[in-house]
C-alpha cells in the first residue's frame, strides 16, 4: 500500500509537467517495491518513486531482458545525495521513448512543417505531445549512441525515424535539449556574479551554462545526419525563461532560469516554441545522400566546371565533355535527384536528360564566374582564414574549436573546406578537454621523454646543467604543430643522435602523439620536394623524416640531394601563407599550400647554410648508457585526442606567452634579429602551454631566460654565420700533433726530437714548397697529406680514419666519416680521390689549399731544415 505523502509528491512532480498519472501510465512505488523492480538490495536515499513504463512506435510494451521496460522517477530524495533522479533497472539499456500521444501529435502536429522533435526526458516528450508538438525522448543526453559501436546512432532511433522518413510522414527532425545548452550574449548573462561564473565562455562572445548540453545537441544532430540519408536535421535549445528584477539599490537585474520543453509549456509559450522549431527547421541540412549540387564556377578558360557534390560531400572540377556522361552526372548529383528534376520517359521508364541536365549545370556554374580554388580550398588541418574562428578539418567532420561541427560548404561563406589530404587531426573527445586531463597527458609525455638521454646545456651555471632542454624543445615542437595552419612562422627541428641513442624510436613515439596528423618515415634519402608538396597539396600538416644524412658512400651525392630536397621545402614553408602553382606535364598545372613543419633525424649534424640555420632548431641525443628498461608505449588515440585537442583549445595562452617572448628576446637573448626570435620563440612558448605550472608571466619570462641561457651555444653558431665546411676546416687545422724529428747531431749519431705543431702550420710549409717527410708522415697519421691534383695543390683528407676520429673527438664531426659529408660543400672540392697516406691507398677528399686559412707555423720546420732521413723513408 502506497502513503498517501508519495501519492502527493508523484502528483505534484508530474503536475509541475502539465501531466497526470494516467497520461504518463505512471505507478507509485513504496521503498520495498522500488527496489525490487530496479533489480537492487540496498536502500535508496528517498522516500519512494514511480514508474514510467516504455512502449513501442505500435503501442506494445518495449521489452528488455524478458521484461516490460520502465524507468524511474525517485521521489523525495534526502538533502546532500548524490543519486540521480532517474534510475533504470539494472543491467537494462539506454532505449527511446515515445509517449502514447504520439501518434495523434504527428497526424494533428500544430506544426506547418512536417517534423519530429527529440528532446531529453519523457515527461517532457509527453508535455510536448500533448500539446500538439510530435515529440519523443532519449534517457539523457549522451544516449543516443550504439550500444555496440559507439560511432554509430542507436539502431532503436534509427528505426523509428527512417519509416517515417521514406514514408514521408516527417522531413526533418529538430534535436532540442534543454535551456542550460543554449548560448547567450553578455547582455544576457544572469547579473548574480556568482550564478554568472558558473557559464563557460563559446565563440564569438557567447557563453553557456552547461557545456555538455550545448555540444551533445549538434552531436546527436550530426550523426542522424551521418546515418539517414536525405533527412534534414537541426538542432537548438529551449529559451532560458529571462526576467528582470528590482536589486538591493534600484536598478534592474537579469535573472535566468532553466526551462525544458515541458516547463515552457507550463510557463504559457508554446507558440514561441512552435516558431522556434519551424525557424530552426529552415536551416536544417540533408544527411549526406542528399542529391544535388552547389554552382562554383568555371575555369578561365571555360573548359572546366567547379561544383559541390553533395552526395560525395566534396569539391569537384570536372571538364565539359564529362558533364555529358551519365554516369558522371549520376556521380556527382546522385540518379533520384536527377531523376525528379530532369525527368525522361524511355519506354515507360523513368530516366533523365542528361543533356538537359549537363547544359544547365553547366550554365549556372558560368554565371558564378571564374572559379579560382587557390585561396578558397581547404584541406585536412587546422585553419583560421578570417583570423577569427579556428577550424579543423578531418577526414570526417569539421569543426570549431569547442569542437561543435560546421559544413564543408556554405554558400554565405568563402572557403571550402575538403575532406583531401593525406594526414588528418583526431576528433574531438566527448566533451571539452579539462585542465586536469591535459595536464595528465602532458605529464606522461614529458616523463616517456625523459627516458632518452639528451645532451645537456653547456651552461656556466651548474644549476642549469639539468634542465630538461631537449624534453621541453621536442614538446614544443610537437605542440607547434597543432596550430601549423595559424601560424606566420613554422620552425623545423632536426634530431642528431648517433646509432645507439634511441632516435629511431623517438620518432616513432612522436609520431603517435599526434596520430594521423603526422607523415613519418625512415626513408630519408628516397624524399622529393615534389613529392612531399604532393602529399600536401591544399593541407597542412608536419612531416617526420629519418635518415636524412650526408654519408661517405657510394650513395653519397643521393642523399646530399634528398638533403637539399627536404631543406628547400623548410625554406618555403617556413613562412608560406598562400597558395603555390606549380606546372605540369599537361600544361594544367597543380596548387600547392605549403604549411608544414619537418622534424628531420640524422646520425651527423647537416652542414646548414647560416638562413637555413635561423629556421631550425637543433635538438642533440646522446648514446643510451647501461640498461635503459623498455621504451615507453605510445600515446593511445584517446591520450592523443585530448593532447591535441587541449592544445587547440589554449590557442589564446599561446599568442599571449608568444607575444612575450618577442617584446623580451633581445633582453635575455642579446642581439639577436626578428626570425632568430620568431623560431625559438615559437618553439619556446608552444613547451610552456603543456606546463601548468606556469602561468604568471613573471613565471613565463624566468623559463624564457633559462631556455635562452640553455640555448646561447646554438644560438652564437647560428649568428657568426659559418659554413659548415668552413667550420670543419678551421676545427681541424687548429688541432695540435706530435711530430717526431729523426735527426742527426755533429757527430753522426741518430736521436728524435719530438716537437707539437698545429695542422694548419705543418700544412701550410708543405703549401709552401716544404718537403720534411717527418711531417709528411705526422699528418698522414692522422689521414691528411698535402697532393697535387689537377695542377693545383690541395689538402687530401680522407674519408674514413681512425686518426681524424680521435683528433676530433669531442667535436660533432668526430663520427668516422662525419667530416667527409660537410667538406663536399668546399668550392672546387673533388670527392671520393684516391691517394696514397703513408704507403695506403686512401680515398679523400681533395680540398684546394687557396681556400684554407694557412699561417705558418713557428715552430714548425722550413722546407731547408736538414733531415737525415728524408731519402731513407720514402713516403708514397
Amino acid at each position: 500500500m502506497v502513503d498517501e505523502a508519495l501519492q502527493s509528491f508523484m502528483h505534484d512532480d508530474l503536475a509541475h509537467s502539465g501531466l497526470t498519472a494516467e497520461e504518463l501510465k505512471a505507478e507509485p512505488l513504496g521503498m520495498p517495491a522500488l527496489k525490487q523492480r530496479i533489480g537492487l538490495e540496498n536502500a535508496l536515499p528517498c522516500r519512494g518513486g514511480y514508474s514510467i513504463p516504455y512502449f513501442n512506435y505500435d503501442g506494445s510494451p518495449l521489452i528488455d531482458s524478458g521484461i516490460p521496460y520502465e524507468r524511474f522517477r525517485l521521489l523525495d530524495i534526502e538533502p546532500g545525495s548524490e543519486i540521480g533522479k532517474y534510475l533504470s533497472p539494472a543491467g537494462s539499456k539506454a532505449h527511446l521513448y515515445i509517449p502514447e500521444r504520439f501518434h495523434m501529435a504527428l497526424m494533428n502536429s500544430r506544426l506547418d512543417t512536417k517534423v519530429v522533435v527529440i528532446t531529453e526526458g519523457e515527461k517532457k516528450a509527453a508535455a510536448a505531445c500533448k500539446a500538439g508538438i510530435p515529440c519523443v525522448a532519449i534517457p539523457g543526453i549522451t544516449m543516443y549512441r550504439d550500444s555496440e559501436d559507439r560511432d554509430k546512432l542507436s539502431k532503436e532511433i534509427r528505426n523509428f525515424l527512417v519509416p517515417l522518413n521514406d514514408s514521408m510522414q516527417i522531413f526533418y527532425v529538430v534535436v532540442m535539449f534543454d535551456s542550460d545548452g543554449y548560448p547567450v550574449s553578455t547582455k544576457q548573462m544572469p547579473s548574480d556574479e556568482e550564478e554568472a561564473a558558473k557559464y563557460e565562455p563559446l565563440n564569438r562572445g557567447k557563453k553557456v551554462r552547461n557545456r555538455d548540453v550545448f555540444n551533445q545537441a549538434f552531436r546527436f544532430a550530426n550523426l542522424i545526419k551521418q546515418s539517414i540519408a536525405g533527412l534534414r536535421v537541426a538542432y537548438t535549445w529551449c529559451y532560458p525563461a529571462f526576467s528582470t528584477t528590482t536589486g538591493p539599490k534600484g536598478g534592474k537585474l537579469v535573472v535566468v532560469e532553466k526551462q525544458g520543453l515541458d516547463d515552457a509549456i507550463q510557463n504559457g509559450q508554446t507558440d514561441d516554441l512552435i516558431k522556434q522549431i519551424e525557424t530552426v527547421c529552415e536551416r536544417a541540412t540533408a544527411g549526406d545522400g542528399e542529391g544535388g549540387y552547389i554552382p562554383l564556377g568555371m575555369s578561365n578558360d571555360g573548359l572546366t566546371v567547379a561544383l559541390w557534390s553533395i552526395p560525395q560531400n566534396c569539391l569537384i572540377k570536372t571538364s565539359l565533355a564529362s558533364l555529358n556522361n551519365a554516369a558522371t552526372l549520376a556521380g556527382i548529383c546522385g540518379r533520384s535527384w536527377l531523376e525528379q528534376k530532369f525527368t525522361k520517359m524511355v519506354h515507360d521508364t523513368v530516366e533523365f536528360d542528361v543533356k538537359k541536365a549537363s547544359m544547365e549545370i553547366a550554365s549556372i556554374c558560368a554565371n558564378k564566374g571564374a572559379f579560382h580554388g587557390g585561396d578558397r580550398i581547404f584541406g585536412t588541418g587546422v585553419w583560421s582564414p578570417d583570423k577569427r574562428e579556428i577550424v579543423i578539418n578531418t577526414h570526417n567532420a569539421v569543426y570549431l574549436q569547442d569542437g561543435s561541427t560546421i559544413d564543408r560548404i556554405d554558400e554565405n561563406r568563402r572557403e571550402l573546406y575538403v575532406n583531401g589530404g593525406a594526414a588528418t587531426p583526431p576528433p574531438p573527445p566527448e566533451h571539452i578537454v579539462t585542465d586536469d586531463e591535459y595536464a595528465r597527458v602532458c605529464a606522461k609525455i614529458y616523463r616517456d621523454l625523459g627516458t632518452w638521454s639528451f645532451e645537456k646545456p653547456v651552461v656556466m651555471d651548474d644549476r642549469l646543467k639539468n634542465f630538461p632542454m631537449g624534453p621541453s624543445l621536442v614538446m614544443g615542437w610537437m605542440t607547434m604543430v597543432v596550430y601549423l595552419g595559424l601560424l606566420e612562422r613554422r620552425p623545423h627541428m632536426w634530431v642528431v643522435g648517433p646509432r645507439g641513442s634511441g632516435k629511431s624510436r623517438l620518432l616513432s613515439y612522436l609520431a603517435h602523439m599526434l596520430i594521423g596528423y603526422l607523415k613519418h618515415t625512415d626513408m630519408g634519402s628516397s624524399m622529393t620536394e615534389a613529392g612531399m608538396r604532393q602529399f600536401l597539396q591544399n593541407s597542412c600538416f608536419a612531416f617526420i623524416i629519418d635518415e636524412l644524412e650526408k654519408e661517405n658512400t657510394e650513395n653519397g651525392q643521393k642523399l646530399l640531394s634528398a638533403i637539399e630536397q627536404v631543406l628547400k621545402l623548410m625554406r618555403a614553408a617556413y613562412s608560406a601563407s598562400s597558395t603555390v602553382f606549380k606546372g605540369t606535364a599537361d600544361q594544367k598545372g597543380i596548387e600547392f599550400r605549403i604549411m608544414t613543419s619537418v622534424m628531420a633525424a640524422s646520425i651527423a649534424e647537416p652542414a646548414l647554410e647560416p638562413a637555413d640555420r635561423s629556421r631550425i632548431v637543433m635538438v642533440k641525443l646522446s648514446p643510451r648508457v647501461g640498461a635503459t628498461g623498455q621504451p615507453p608505449e605510445n600515446l593511445t588515440p584517446e591520450e592523443s585526442a585530448i593532447f591535441f585537442w587541449g592544445t587547440i583549445q589554449r590557442w589564446g595562452r599561446f599568442q599571449h606567452i608568444y607575444d612575450l617572448a618577442l617584446k623580451n628576446w633581445n633582453t635575455y637573448a642579446g642581439n639577436g634579429d626578428s626570425r632568430e626570435a620568431e623560431t625559438f620563440g615559437t618553439v619556446i612558448a608552444a613547451s610552456m602551454i603543456s606546463n601548468p605550472k606556469i602561468q604568471t608571466d613573471e613565471q613565463i619570462l624566468t623559463v624564457l631566460k633559462v631556455m635562452i641561457i640553455c640555448l646561447q651555444p646554438q644560438l652564437d653558431e647560428m649568428r657568426q654565420g659559418t659554413a659548415e665546411h668552413e667550420i670543419i676546416l678551421n676545427t681541424l687545422l687548429t688541432k695540435n700533433i706530435p711530430v717526431e724529428y729523426h735527426e742527426c747531431d755533429e757527430n753522426g749519431r741518430e736521436h728524435i726530437n719530438r716537437e707539437t705543431h698545429s695542422i694548419g702550420g705543418l700544412v701550410s710549409n708543405l703549401v709552401n714548397g716544404g718537403t720534411n717527410s717527418d711531417e709528411i708522415r705526422a699528418l698522414g697519421l692522422v689521414g691528411l697529406r698535402v697532393w697535387e691534383n689537377d695542377g693545383n695543390l690541395c689538402l687530401a683528407i680522407a674519408h674514413k680514419h681512425s686518426g681524424l676520429t680521435d683528433l676530433l673527438k669531442g667535436s660533432r664531426y668526430n663520427k668516422n666519416g662525419a667530416w667527409a659529408g660537410g667538406l663536399k660543400d668546399v668550392p672546387g672540392s673533388t670527392w671520393d680521390k684516391t691517394v696514397r697516406i703513408n704507403g695506403m691507398s686512401t680515398h679523400c677528399v681533395m680540398v684546394p689549399a687557396r681556400h684554407l686559412a694557412l699561417q705558418p707555423d713557428n715552430k714548425a720546420t722550413m722546407p731547408m731544415r736538414p733531415n737525415s732521413f728524408d731519402t731513407a723513408h720514402t713516403i708514397n
